[in-house]
């Protein structure tokens, strides 16, 4: 399963470690193991590499995508005179590796 380190390294960014940053992306990392077991069908025993790394990578960018949202908590990102921007609530490119694997509940 990726890592706090992984998702920094996918945003490029090096915070210091055990810092504030660090203890945010747990919480984040947390929130998206908690996610990703309700709603992800698991990979099967047989998995391939490709396919693990293929999952991983879902994970990594939905993961960072959530971090990011620290900046638009609201789903709007302010952009001054133009506007402002609605942010979708799922990741296209996370949606497009998982796909047929997510598991949506209505209620």
């Amino acid at each position: 399963m990726p890592t706090a380190a992984d998702v920094f390294g996918w945003l490029n960014l090096s915070p210091a470690v055990g810092g504030v940053e660090y203890q945010a992306m747990g919480r984040v990392l947390d929130a998206q193991r908690g996610w990703w077991a309700d709603h992800v069908i698991p990979l099967p025993v047989t998995a391939t590499a490709a396919q693990i790394a293929t999952d991983d990578l879902a994970f990594i960018i939905a993961c960072a995508r959530l971090y990011q949202r620290t900046t638009s908590p609201n789903g709007t990102i302010n952009l001054g005179e133009f506007g402002g921007l609605r942010v979708t609530s799922f990741d296209v490119d996370v949606e497009r590796l998982l796909a047929g694997r997510v598991v949506v509940a209505f209620s």
